[in-house]
């Protein structure tokens, strides 16, 4: 394996990293608390890092954020564009070529994950106080779920029908009406291990998941039982997970600090 890149971006706790769909750009976020004399939290920072792959002279950070940043997600249909999601509830898209804000908009507080769905349309957030769909041009409402519901991760399938929601020891797999009349809806309930991580894999019937106990699961949706479950990790914390394009490779992270490539039986 040969290492491309390889650079201190933060001195924050970093949280994600994503690549853009053409594979110019590689964005991270982090955030941290800064804490007074008593040790007692006083405020927060996040910040956003962009990196040009291409050109290394026009890397740049978005400093114009107050808190930290747990979220982010290049739009798979504008690699020139991306989502940044604030522990404040401050969600704008980001115009990376001319580095400004297109538009934001400021939801439930405590956004832990933001996804675009695969055509670019619509963006899921998973907030402190349950889950949003929405518009991923205006940023407007479409719909929304759960109250007072902590998110740990959210995905969206291949065909923009189904919103898979972390949330503790469940994900709620939600119908989202997309495009025809946006509504968020039950339709079933994974009960495990609790969940760090989830992700469609792309034939849309299998959903990738890791758990705390750094494990890496397939569930397959229409029976809502796992087919696989492999010890990832030992009994790290799993951090991270991806899919290949053609769903046959996972890639998991974990507090161990290793990152290990699986192949994906289903």
């Amino acid at each position: 394996q040969e290492k491309l890149f390889d650079e201190k971006r933060h001195d924050l706790q970093a949280y994600e990293a994503q690549l853009s769909p053409d594979g110019k750009w590689l964005a991270s976020c982090a955030g941290q608390w800064r804490y007074d004399t008593t040790s007692h939290p006083k405020e927060t920072m996040g910040r956003v890092s962009l990196v040009n792959l291409n050109v290394r002279q026009q890397d740049y950070y978005i400093d114009e954020i107050e808190d930290e940043v747990r979220g982010i997600d290049f739009c798979p249909s504008n690699p020139e564009q991306i989502v940044v999601g604030d522990l404040q509830g401050t969600v704008r898209i980001w115009d990376v070529e001319q580095r400004r804000t297109i538009v934001q908009t400021v939801g439930k507080d405590g956004i832990r994950s933001v996804r675009y769905s695969p055509d670019g349309e619509v963006i899921a957030i998973g907030t402190r106080a349950g889950v949003e769909f929405r518009d991923a041009e205006s940023l407007d409402l479409l719909a929304s779920y759960g109250e007072n519901s902590f998110s740990v991760d959210v995905a969206i399938s291949p065909d923009s029908k189904l919103l898979a929601w972390a949330r503790g020891y469940r994900i709620d797999l939600l119908r989202t009406g997309w495009p025809e009349s946006p509504e968020l809806t039950l339709w079933k309930t994974l009960e495990g291990e609790p969940v760090s991580n989830v992700e469609f894999l792309p034939d849309g019937k299998t959903l990738a998941t890791t758990n705390s106990n750094g494990s890496v699961t397939l569930w397959n949706l229409e029976s809502g039982r796992d087919v696989v479950s492999v010890s990832a990790h030992g009994s790290s914390y799993a951090t991270g997970l991806a899919a290949s394009r053609d769903g046959n490779i996972l890639v998991s992270s974990g507090a161990d600090n290793s990152i290990r490539i699986w192949r994906a039986s289903k």
